[in-house]
């Protein structure tokens, strides 16, 4: 029996509490998930901008464990439980795929980036899942090369997912808003209509479009994009969950190759969202919780840190973590904030 070619696609996360949501995101992930399930997959491998690191790295655990790396939100979100479970067969393949440019790292998990949209398309987590990391030294054009190389996986049964968000900027959050601000919405556009254009070369170049340093201040959830995109074929892109919320988030993202499922209503789109929480994450760096705890990861503080760096003077301004001083014990690097 002939294994079927399965989708590749791009989810655009939003902020946590998506996923205790029951809006007209979460029902658009829902049904793209019974696609999913209808497909059968192997198993998912999941590119998460929250697994930002430096070089490349995937998963072996055969029971990878649950990441919360997020601050000061509800006692119920930290209550969700997903627990999928690994896959050796996948991991090999993409060590095999990609060589020495990949090595093995299991201190990390499933985190939000990844079980907070699959809490919602797939909530039994009966399809094994496998991160593999955002490479945070190289650039838009190296993460679709890693794509295109991983695109063999597709037509083995593996799903490839990137999960992220094309317009992230925590600086200029609107945390009451359900809309997205001008600059949010038409860097967005320019993006999705360059996707479904197969203009990816504009994609690739992003940060020469209008409002670019504004919309992506960091490249963290941006590069999953342009890798989901390499392990394409110029496949034409179905949109869903085009929408921009809190401002300066948004949550546009595609799928390509998936099948449709009869029965299944066309997703309708944007309810007003709730308040997103930072006060927890100003009192994380409060207490000193910003130091990268490995040697291989970007924290969720290293990344704000960054962020935070950016201002509209950005070439005096900018700094990641090479400018960061060094934990002589651990060999990490502190938040640069």
């Amino acid at each position: 029996m002939e294994t079927q070619t399965q989708a590749a696609l791009f989810v655009g996360h939003g902020d946590p509490m998506m996923a205790l949501r029951n809006d007209d995101v979460a029902r658009a992930l829902h049904s793209i998930g019974e696609r999913i399930h209808a497909s059968a997959p192997k198993a998912i491998l999941a590119i998460s901008a929250h697994w930002f690191t430096r070089g490349t790295f995937v998963q072996s655990s055969p029971e990878p464990k649950q990441i919360y790396d997020m601050y000061g939100f509800p006692p119920e979100l930290y209550a969700i439980a997903y627990h999928p479970s690994g896959c050796k067969e996948l991991t090999r393949r993409v060590q095999d795929l990609l060589g020495s440019d990949v090595s093995v790292d299991d201190s990390w998990g499933i985190d939000h980036g990844v079980w907070t949209p699959l809490h919602h398309m797939l909530p039994k987590a009966d399809i094994p899942v496998v991160e593999l990391s955002v490479n945070g030294l190289r650039d838009a054009r190296y993460a679709y090369e890693i794509g295109r190389r991983l695109a063999p996986l597709r037509k083995e049964g593996f799903l490839l997912m990137g999960s992220g968000n094309i317009v992230h900027n925590l600086r200029a959050l609107e945390p009451d808003s359900p809309h997205g601000t001008a600059k949010a919405t038409a860097f967005s556009a320019s993006i999705r209509d360059a996707v479904t254009a197969h203009d990816y070369e504009r994609v690739l170049s992003y940060r020469s479009l209008p409002h670019a340093l504004w919309a992506v201040p960091t490249p963290d959830h941006f590069l999953p994009l342009p890798t989901i995109l390499g392990a394409t074929q110029q496949e034409d892109a179905e949109v869903y969950n085009d929408l921009q919320n809190f401002g300066s988030i948004s949550m546009t993202s595609f799928a390509f190759g998936l099948q449709k499922k009869r029965g299944l209503s066309e997703a309708r789109q944007g309810l007003p969202l709730e308040r997103v929480c930072l006060e927890g994450a100003l009192e994380a760096k409060r207490k000193g919780e910003h130091r990268c705890q490995t040697s291989t990861y970007f924290s969720p503080w290293e990344r704000f840190a960054r962020m935070v760096s950016t201002s509209s003077s950005h070439k005096k301004s900018r700094r990641c973590w090479k400018d960061a001083p060094r934990s002589t014990a651990s060999n990490t690097r502190t938040c640069p904030l």
